[in-house]
């Protein structure tokens, strides 16, 4: 016989456990790029608030990367334009100096950023046990790294982006790499901490 409630077969006598939990039912994952900037927005947000299905869903999605880099690509210039800005609006001239160091800027902070989860993939994976993968990393955390827009919040944007990236390489990580919850925010709080020593060692640019 079967058991009506768990659907279990079972003879004279049967333990029922009760209802079976429901599968986590995840989405397809998509073959090809397609245009959905509100959806992966939105994917980027659940990420930063614990949502493990987004982070599996972004690692496993190729549509994840272009959408990811873009954010982040955003996050990181929007608080650099807004200071040319408000520097032309008080009269400072804006030359072709200026803009490439701009530039020059956007690009450092590309790298420190790769940088900055590489080693935290190194030091999970040889350290930590972590048995994740370098893309499907990446894919989750420039995706959730749309948290980087709060930057545009003055002063408090600071504190809050600052915040929501070490919510974010805890989260990933725990996920990804297979690591503890605790060990993911030691590993987030203590590279994010010494990235920003090296920074402020070298004193006002």
């Amino acid at each position: 016989m079967v058991c009506s409630v768990c659907g279990q077969d079972y003879g004279l006598t049967h333990n029922c456990p009760g209802i079976a939990p429901q599968a986590d039912i995840e989405e397809p994952t998509p073959t090809r790029l397609r245009f959905a900037p509100i959806y992966y927005f939105t994917q980027g947000w659940k990420i930063i608030f614990w949502d493990g299905a987004a982070i599996r869903r972004a690692s496993r999605d190729p549509n994840a990367l272009p959408y990811g880099i873009v954010f982040w690509a955003i996050g990181a210039a929007s608080p650099l334009l807004i200071s040319f800005v408000l520097l032309a609006s008080r009269g400072f001239p804006i030359g072709s100096l200026q803009l490439r160091e701009l530039a020059f800027l956007w690009a450092f902070t590309a790298l420190w950023d790769f940088l900055r989860f590489s080693i935290c993939h190194l030091v999970a994976k040889h350290l930590l046990g972590g048995h994740g993968r370098l893309l499907p990393l990446f894919r989750a955390l420039l995706l959730g790294s749309v948290v980087t827009w709060l930057l545009i919040i003055p002063i408090l944007g600071l504190f809050l982006a600052g915040i929501g990236l070490i919510i974010l390489i805890m989260v990933v990580f725990e996920e990804l790499e297979g690591i503890s919850r605790m060990q993911a925010f030691v590993l987030s709080v203590v590279v994010n901490f010494v990235f920003i020593a090296i920074i402020l060692s070298f004193g006002p640019i």
